[in-house]
């Protein structure tokens, strides 16, 4: 659970809510991105603007009621259909019929297509859209110390 951005989450699996965490703090997430000039994925930083922080944050609050409902015991339909969005339960039922069509059907009811198209480019691929929003962090993961204590930090990958 998490209350942010006036919000409370309460069944975001925790990759979300890191998200959540980074883009409250910072306007920004984190993701592994290839960088041609590198040959290489480098762990970068992507800022948002104002409008995709909405638009991603509404995106949530519909994925979190559709993990609402699931724990309540409705299948995945009638979960769907308890999303407020009308926009974003038609982008998940279109994105089921090409998944079930192109025999895709792990891929049903996928978090990421409660995101618009623009903001999954942004997130798992970002270099389409925003190579001026992006800047590489590689020290950010790894063993680390403070105070003489040993820590490490884990990379989260978003399903």
């Amino acid at each position: 659970m998490i209350e942010i951005f006036d919000q409370r989450f309460e069944h975001l699996p925790s990759g979300f809510e890191v998200e959540l965490e980074s883009l409250s703090l910072e306007s920004a997430t984190y993701n592994y991105v290839w960088h041609d000039e590198d040959h290489e994925f480098r762990y970068t930083r992507i800022r948002f603007r104002p409008d995709e922080l909405v638009r991603y944050v509404d995106a949530m609050r519909a994925l979190d009621k559709f993990y609402s409902a699931r724990a309540s015991g409705l299948n995945n339909e009638a979960a769907l259909d308890r999303v407020g969005s009308k926009e974003i339960r038609a982008r998940v039922r279109a994105y089921n019929e090409w998944a079930t069509g192109n025999d895709h059907l792990e891929q049903l009811y996928c978090p990421r297509h409660s995101l618009c198209g623009h903001l999954i480019c942004l997130i798992w691929d970002p270099q389409q859209l925003a190579t001026d929003r992006m800047s590489v962090v590689d020290d950010l993961a790894g063993p680390r110390t403070h105070g003489g204590k040993s820590f490490t930090v884990e990379v989260i990958f978003l399903p």
